[in-house]
């Protein structure tokens, strides 16, 4: 090589290190002899490369290059509403953030070899505490890309990237996330997407993803509750479920050690959760745990010590001073005449008497759990 030559080819590989992540700016040299040896394969036969396939053919070769200076703005964006999505979603219980180890641990195992992880399990089990404890993982190596159902904007990615000011190319956006982190597309409450037009939005990402062979390193990992499983496959895109091989993580209560966990943080709790029943099957689950323990500002003096204190706390107060929780008070009242019914009579109860959106609204709030658990203890039935 001439003095000419060997400077050029030094200025190259320092520009070379620019586009390594700092772990491994020094391969920079190695980087260069394997662009050097791949267009020695393309030229003979006329071949061709784009960033993309170049980027991928690096990736196997075991060389992370960064996201390209053109999409460092749109990366931000993606990033910060991912941040906004992700303080939307609850890790702790009244500052208590219990490190289920063993789901994590699954789950982490799992993301490793499919492409497509579905976190499954009752509501209120702590399947997004789980979902947040991942995203946060993989946002210390780069940005990370989360939709929340309530976040999504309906009519494709093109109208969703509009509102974000991002780029409407997907494919080339989702290349150059994975450029910069960890390439995993995350979505909390996949089941409570039922606008079609929303459901199109989340399908133009999953379609890239499963038929792009550069982005063949992305993977997908969903929140549904456990009912709703089946309701997925009504709208997801088929062709793209083929490539993409659904697994399921089942995420369930809380077990007696994390349980002694809240027991020794919140004392007077602990009857309550030693107890076998319906009390001890919800407070099990960390929604409905915090959802209490905000009710009665996570005060000892406060927290009820039977059921008959939390039936009636929960009836009185409605569930939650959640957002989510504001129609339980109008449900209440409804169901009034009904629970005397109940037991001032020997007739069936006939809740059909509700009609059908106020019995299933009713069965699917903080009155179901009410119903459970004066149901178990009674021995009664509820007839329609």
């Amino acid at each position: 090589h001439s003095a000419g030559a060997s400077r050029d080819e030094s200025l190259v590989i320092d520009r070379l290190r620019g586009a390594l992540p700092p772990d491994t700016r020094g391969r920079a040299g190695d980087l260069w002899s394997k662009l050097i040896e791949k267009a020695g394969v393309l030229i003979p036969v006329g071949g061709g490369a784009t960033r993309a396939s170049i980027c991928a053919q690096l990736a196997q070769d075991g060389f992370t290059l960064g996201p390209a200076p053109s999409f460092w703005r749109d990366i931000a964006a993606i990033d910060r509403e991912s941040e906004r999505a992700l303080g939307d979603l609850i890790c702790h219980t009244s500052g208590l953030r219990l490190h289920r180890r063993d789901a994590y641990d699954q789950l982490r195992s799992a993301l490793r070899d499919s492409r497509f992880l579905q976190i499954d399990g009752e509501p209120g089990s702590g399947k997004s505490a789980l979902l947040k404890g991942l995203i946060e993982e993989n946002r210390h190596n780069g940005p990370g890309f989360l939709l929340k159902d309530t976040r999504i904007h309906g009519g494709g990615w093109s109208s969703h990237a509009h509102v974000l000011g991002v780029s409407t190319d997907i494919e080339a956006l989702l290349l150059e996330i994975g450029c910069a982190g960890e390439p995993v597309f995350f979505i909390d409450g996949i089941d409570k997407i039922v606008e079609p037009a929303v459901q199109l939005t989340v399908n133009d990402v999953l379609r890239a993803i499963a038929h792009r062979e550069h982005l063949s390193s992305w993977r997908v990992v969903v929140t549904v509750r456990e009912q709703n499983l089946k309701h997925l496959e009504t709208w997801l895109d088929p062709d793209a479920l083929k490539k993409l091989p659904i697994e399921t993580i089942a995420v369930g209560p809380l077990d007696d050690n994390e349980i002694a966990i809240v027991a020794e943080r919140f004392p007077r709790l602990r009857p309550l959760l030693n107890q076998a029943g319906a009390a001890d099957l919800v407070l099990r689950r960390p929604f409905f745990l915090d959802a209490l323990l905000r009710l009665t500002g996570a005060s000892n003096t406060s927290l009820p010590a039977t059921e008959v204190e939390l039936l009636k706390l929960w009836w009185e107060l409605g569930g939650s001073d959640r957002a989510a929780f504001a129609p339980a008070q109008h449900r209440r009242w409804r169901t009034l005449p009904v629970h005397r019914a109940r037991y001032e009579s020997s007739r069936p109860n006939r809740w059909m008497s509700l009609g059908p959106q106020g019995f299933f609204e009713t069965m699917s709030s903080a009155t179901r759990w009410c119903l459970l658990m004066t149901s178990t203890r009674s021995g009664r039935c509820v007839n329609s």
